[in-house]
């Protein structure tokens, strides 16, 4: 019994440590990879550089343990990121480091890793697991030493018995009150365990020739033509930090997504990726494809069945979003009413979009 305590000791006494040495090992990776990070990112962050800053990221998140790598300008504007922000937020630890050249600040770059959970999951299975037999093997104990005594010692003919207390009908109701008071109410348990509520964006990019080209090109050539533009496809959606990319009859959609607090933001990022996949897809190995895109609000169903090459629109909720109307021109196209076409887009974004096509089409 006394080794069995001894033992129980030396475990209490080495789990602190053991726990403590994880998170500082956890800390300093973290602070490196921060920093290792946004020394990489010097250049590309003093010259606007988000495709670049982007590739930098998609290296961090192949470390391991991390859920999450952001890059943020000096005013906290977010520039790119990797990651689930979502996951992120229940389940990281931040870690920050300054883009720095000489005495400049570019800009911030954070990486968020696992907490340290492994190692003290463990131990502390291990532990009750300890505490549960050696409670077992106490209770043992206990029984036969009980047992023993009963044996050798004849019982107590006149033992007096116990008188159970009376308990009065006033006492019981304070115990049923007091015992009411200490439920939870449901509704306050399910607002706390309520997720938070998101909003979404589409972007369908439709490629209006498509049905030709499939009758057109060899199955090979097609397949090649489609694997590129899914590529850009895929680049374009992590630029702008899309949730997801579906394949459709005649094209793609892609979704983004925000907290119901900031609900123009996917419209906007939708928006900025389907004006880049039309300026980047026109011809892809000489190939021309008829690319339109429609940006439409969540839960907005009705769309276009033919798109005109070249046209980027936005469906009637997307048209009303004030926000919208103060970063892009767009007016009522008559032949496609209620549907609005983009004319262009307003200024410091136009010139944004201008230098991420640039770089995006010396990628491919």
């Amino acid at each position: 019994m006394g080794a069995i305590l001894g033992a129980l000791l030396v475990t209490l006494m080495l789990v602190p440590r053991l726990i403590t040495s994880g998170e500082a090992n956890l800390s300093h990776y973290g602070n490196a990879l921060a920093t290792m990070a946004a020394h990489q990112a010097v250049d590309a962050s003093f010259n606007h550089d988000l495709v670049q800053l982007q590739v930098i990221l998609r290296d961090v998140m192949e470390n391991p343990n991390t859920l999450l790598a952001t890059i943020h300008d000096v005013e906290n504007n977010l520039l790119v990121q990797a990651g689930n922000h979502h996951q992120a937020g229940e389940n990281g630890l931040t870690y920050t480091a300054p883009i720095v050249l000489h005495d400049s600040i570019a800009g911030y770059l954070t990486v968020t890793l696992k907490k340290y959970q492994d190692a003290t999951r463990s131990v502390l299975m291990f532990l009750s697991l300890f505490i549960a037999a050696l409670t077992a093997v106490a209770a043992w104990s206990l029984y036969e030493s009980r047992a023993i005594e009963w044996v050798s010692s004849p019982p107590q003919k006149h033992a007096n018995r116990p008188t159970k207390p009376k308990q009065s009908v006033s006492d019981n109701s304070e115990q049923v009150t007091e015992q009411d008071e200490q439920v939870p109410d449901e509704q306050d348990v399910a607002l706390d365990a309520a997720p938070e509520e998101m909003v979404q964006a589409y972007a369908f990019i439709q490629v209006a020739n498509l049905q030709r080209l499939t009758q057109q090109l060899n199955a090979s050539t097609l397949n090649n033509t489609l694997a590129k533009l899914e590529t850009m496809l895929g680049d374009v959606l992590a630029l702008y930090g899309g949730s997801g990319l579906e394949r459709e009859e005649n094209g793609y959609s892609l979704i983004f997504e925000a907290p119901s607090t900031d609900p123009h933001e996917p419209l906007f990022r939708a928006a900025c990726s389907a004006h880049l996949v039309i300026e980047m897809a026109k011809t892809i190995d000489k190939i021309p494809l008829q690319i339109g895109a429609c940006i439409n609000a969540e839960a907005d169903e009705y769309s276009l069945s033919h798109i005109p090459a070249g046209e980027l629109l936005l469906n009637s909720t997307a048209a009303k979003n004030t926000v919208l109307a103060q970063r892009l021109k767009h007016s009522l196209m008559d032949e496609l009413a209620p549907f609005h076409g983009v004319e262009q887009f307003l200024q410091p974004y136009q010139s944004l979009l201008a230098n991420q096509l640039n770089q995006l089409v010396k990628l491919h």
